[in-house]
C-alpha cells in the first residue's frame, strides 16, 4: 500500500486517530479512543473507552450522544454530550441540546440553543 505520507503504514497504523471525512454519512453506534476527527455527516452514538478528543469540523454534521473526554466544535451538533474535560463552541458553531461537563467555553459566533450543566 503506498501513501502520500512521509510516514511508513507500519507506524502510521498505530498513531491512534478516526476520521469520518466530509462527504462521508456514517449511522450507527462506535466505540472509539484516541482523536477522533469528524468532517462528514454522522449520526447515533459516540462512547469513548479511553481518553480521547473529538472534533466536529467547521463542515461536519453529528446528531446523537456523545460521552467522551474533550470535545470541540466548529461545525453542527444536535443531541447530548457528556465530557469529563472540557467542552468547546467555535465562532461558526450551530449546537443545539444538553451539555454536561467539566468546563464549557463558548466563543463569539458560536451559535448555541442549549441546556449545560458542569460536574465534578
Amino acid at each position: 500500500m503506498s501513501s502520500n505520507l512521509n510516514i511508513p503504514f507500519e507506524e502510521f497504523k498505530h498513531l491512534g486517530f478516526s476520521i469520518f471525512g466530509e462527504g462521508n454519512f456514517f449511522k450507527g453506534d462506535q466505540i472509539l479512543s484516541g482523536h477522533v476527527i469528524i468532517a462528514g455527516h454522522v449520526e447515533g452514538k459516540i462512547t469513548f473507552e479511553k481518553q480521547g478528543q473529538l472534533v466536529i469540523e467547521r463542515n461536519g454534521k453529528f446528531i446523537g450522544h456523545i460521552q467522551g473526554d474533550q470535545i470541540e466544535i466548529a461545525g453542527e451538533f444536535s443531541g447530548e454530550i457528556y465530557a469529563n474535560g472540557t467542552v468547546v463552541l467555535f465562532p461558526g458553531a450551530i449546537v443545539s441540546g444538553k451539555i454536561s461537563s467539566r468546563k464549557l467555553s463558548i466563543y463569539p459566533g458560536a451559535l448555541a440553543d442549549i441546556e449545560a450543566h458542569t460536574i465534578d
